[in-house]
């Protein structure tokens, strides 16, 4: 059965339906006991007696669940509604970063900005051992104070020294695609730093590196094409920042960044060019040294 809108359902209203994806529905809903609004996820009403559509939601509650930090969307809970598994996680006016770029290429100052919060949420993400799998620009959500934070954990997998490899079928945008998960080779923390350097690249260039109708055509370019330096497409970037993206997107893992405060810390060494929107060094918060500092370890395996 579909939710009716307007109705409450365990102490929820639903006041939206969002989107469907995969095997769930989510809603804008307000708590009427915590007076907030939430986005609400549940299981697909076609999903439900879906074994492996049940574990599949499971897993990825479970791995909000154990992440908090302030760039990564917050999770409040899990429980059965109307015979349904549902979670909740928090709800903002916030737009995705691919809908953002149908408007253009982001300025460098806020792009710097944006790889600096996320890189710290996959600072945290990568301390507990969870690989996420699916970054893109989907993934991947705007405040309108112009905070960013990292979203949609279905494909998100929990690492703890066990090899994690393609099943023999790639899932995934295949244009944010790591080579070894085209490959279906192992994969930990590192294939989640090539696809937001793809991300970062496309912020920037207002393209990714590779691109093409064939789906086919892109995971070759993956595997096989060097990727043009960011500058060839907008000359006013920064050589540093192709040096520092061109080594994110190597092909072979152990030749790019091992961890993403590594790759932070490349990306606080740029400076914006005199007469950019706005000249300023990248700068830390307090918070995202934190996180650097002490969860700067080597790759999650």
């Amino acid at each position: 059965m579909e939710f009716e809108l307007g109705e409450i359902y365990s102490g929820y209203q639903f006041l939206e339906r969002v989107e469907s994806c995969q095997n769930a529905v989510s809603y804008r809903v307000h708590n009427t006991f915590a007076q907030r609004e939430e986005l609400l996820k549940v299981v697909a009403p076609f999903a439900r007696d879906d074994r492996d559509a049940a574990e599949a939601f499971l897993r990825e509650a479970r791995i909000l669940a154990r992440l908090s930090h302030p760039h990564i969307v917050g999770f409040y809970t899990a429980q059965p509604i109307d015979g349904r598994m549902a979670m909740t996680i928090e709800w903002s006016e916030s737009e995705r970063l691919s809908a953002r770029l149908r408007k253009g290429p982001i300025a460098l100052p806020e792009a710097l900005d944006a790889a600096r919060q996320l890189l710290s949420a996959l600072t945290c993400l990568h301390s507990q051992h969870v690989v996420h799998l699916n970054i893109t620009p989907s993934s991947v959500l705007r405040s309108p104070s112009g905070g960013w934070k990292l979203a949609n954990f279905a494909m998100a997998r929990v690492v703890n020294g066990v090899p994690l490899t393609g099943n023999g079928a790639v899932s995934g945008d295949p244009r944010y695609l790591s080579p070894e998960q085209v490959r279906g080779s192992t994969l930990d923390s590192r294939s989640d730093l090539y696809s937001f350097a793809v991300v970062l690249y496309e912020m920037l260039c207002a393209r990714p590196p590779f691109d093409s109708k064939s789906q086919f055509e892109l995971m070759l370019a993956h595997v096989n094409q060097a990727p043009q330096p960011p500058s060839a497409f907008v000359p006013s970037l920064p050589r540093t920042l192709d040096d520092v993206l061109l080594k994110a997107l190597a092909k072979d893992p152990a030749d790019r960044y091992a961890t993403a405060a590594e790759f932070g810390s490349a990306m606080a060494g740029i400076v914006v060019p005199a007469g950019s929107d706005a000249a300023v060094e990248l700068e830390y918060t307090a918070e995202d040294l934190l996180f650097s500092e002490a969860h700067a370890g080597g790759v999650v395996l």
